[in-house]
């Protein structure tokens, strides 16, 4: 029985072209064309087993030479674009052959002209330039030729700066983004939550290409980057009866790493004009449609890192909404309550993920230049079990872990009761403190099932941090 070969079609034998012929025809069947015969020749004496033939690509008589049903794939590096052009317009509508077309070139503007023909264009000079710009000013690498090329594709190598190394992924809490594969010691590993970051690992970070970049600036140098790990935007209501909370606004905004401020009027009101024009001439400012509920303030756009919610001046009902704002938040959601500045962060270890309430806890503390604490309240010893005295030994754990980690004392205060009722009577004390709480977005609110975090943050008197997580490193 009589099979096709599979072949590949290299036109334009320049230097390059050579080494690149050299390479593929080691594992294809390779026909190479150019109209140079003496460099034909020569070449035909160094590469066994490829088939050379002279003539014009741009050539309808050329392409009668060729077997086209054993082609499986077409690359060309003519530098020429009229001649690439005709090379496409020959396979497309003269043979209507849809294989891959593959165009290396040096041309920027190739692109466009060559769309219509569904080409694959390779620039080695852009890609190397790029590789080398990432390597010096990122030292990360894109995907160049996967995927949308976008930067939606990342290489991280882990250093030894990175306050990550000895993290398990589930700690990381990726939201628009995740880790695809580590590579360590020769070797592919398809992760799962219980991995570990490890000292020289090289890291396959999949995401939007903007959050990909933030995080990877946590990758290699251990930064604290909040809320970049989530977006790049802080959004707010604007309104009148809000101007109280400007100041906080303005507090955060200028110690965190959120690139632009972004403000709603809300049913139709504006902010303080002030505000409107110091934000203004720092180009963080805009100022968008109004919104008719604060709700849609969580649907606004895609790079929402955090929504500043004026909680201490809403009305009764908008509070009331709390429990809404918690499932639909697209990202962390603090509620002001005009305790600033302030001098702690308190993170409360009563939730799903106490790990990741110490990692944002300190990553605030060091950006804002406080203290950090934690808190946590076990159940009576009358109503508790085996299971409780589990999860009080595992936050001792984690708290001794980040304090190696971190290279720093953690005060750790733990009380007995009432989750709710301690945590509160605890913050008494901390007039001027924001409190960080985790919470699980897939948690039911019901009476037989009390939701702690929202019980805690309706109730606080402190400015509160809420950051959602959902489930994700599972296996």
């Amino acid at each position: 029985m009589h099979t096709t070969k599979r072949k590949l079609l290299l036109f334009g034998l320049g230097y390059f072209e050579q080494r690149l012929l050299e390479a593929v025809s080691q594992q294809w069947d390779t026909i190479a064309i150019d109209m140079n015969e003496e460099k034909i020749a020569r070449l035909k004496k160094e590469l066994q087993g490829v088939e050379f033939c002279v003539g014009d690509a741009s050539s309808i008589l050329t392409w009668k030479k060729i077997n086209t049903q054993e082609i499986v794939h077409i690359i060309t590096t003519i530098h020429d674009i009229d001649v690439n052009l005709e090379i496409c317009r020959i396979v497309r509508e003269v043979l209507n052959l849809e294989i891959p077309i593959t165009v290396v070139s040096y041309a920027l503007q190739e692109e466009t002209r060559l769309a219509q023909y569904n080409v694959t264009i390779i620039n080695p000079m852009q890609l190397g330039i790029g590789f080398i710009l990432n390597r010096l000013e990122k030292n990360y690498v894109k995907a160049v030729d996967i995927g949308l090329r976008k930067g939606e594709i990342i290489e991280v190598p882990i250093l030894t700066k990175s306050h990550l190394v000895g993290k398990t992924l589930r700690m990381l809490k990726p939201t628009r983004w995740h880790v695809a594969a580590i590579y360590r010691d020769g070797n592919m590993i398809i992760p799962s939550g219980d991995n570990q970051i490890k000292l020289k690992d090289r890291i396959v970070l999949l995401g939007e290409p903007k959050i990909l970049e933030n995080v990877a600036s946590i990758l290699l140098k251990g930064d604290p980057q909040f809320p970049t790990q989530f977006g790049s935007t802080m959004v707010y209501p604007a309104a009148e009866r809000y101007d109280r909370n400007a100041d906080e606004l303005q507090y955060i905004k200028e110690h965190i790493k959120a690139e632009r401020l972004v403000g709603y009027p809300y049913r139709a009101s504006m902010a303080k004009r002030s505000d409107l024009e110091n934000n203004a001439e720092k180009k963080t400012y805009e100022m968008c449609p109004p919104i008719k509920s604060l709700l849609q303030l969580f649907d606004v756009q895609n790079d929402i890192g955090l929504i500043f919610l004026p909680y201490s001046n809403l009305a009764r009902v908008e509070r009331l909404s709390l429990k809404l704002f918690m499932k639909k938040a697209p990202a962390p959601l603090v509620l002001s309550r005009l305790r600033f500045p302030y001098e702690t962060v308190i993170a409360s270890l009563n939730c799903p993920d106490p790990a990741y309430a110490l990692e944002l806890g300190i990553d605030l503390s060091r950006l804002f230049k406080i203290p950090f604490s934690a808190l946590y309240v076990t159940m009576p010893k009358a109503l508790s079990d085996s299971g409780e005295e589990d999860h009080l030994k595992k936050r001792y754990a984690l708290i001794a872990d980040f304090e190696g980690i971190h290279k720093r004392k953690i005060p750790f205060a733990t009380r007995e009761g009432n989750p709710v009722k301690e945590t509160l009577d605890f913050l008494k004390a901390h007039h001027n403190s924001l409190l960080v709480v985790v919470y699980d977005k897939a948690a039911r609110f019901s009476v037989f099932q009390p939701h702690i975090q929202h019980h805690i943050a309706k109730k606080s008197l402190l400015s509160t941090l809420l950051v959602p997580i959902e489930a994700v490193y599972e296996s």
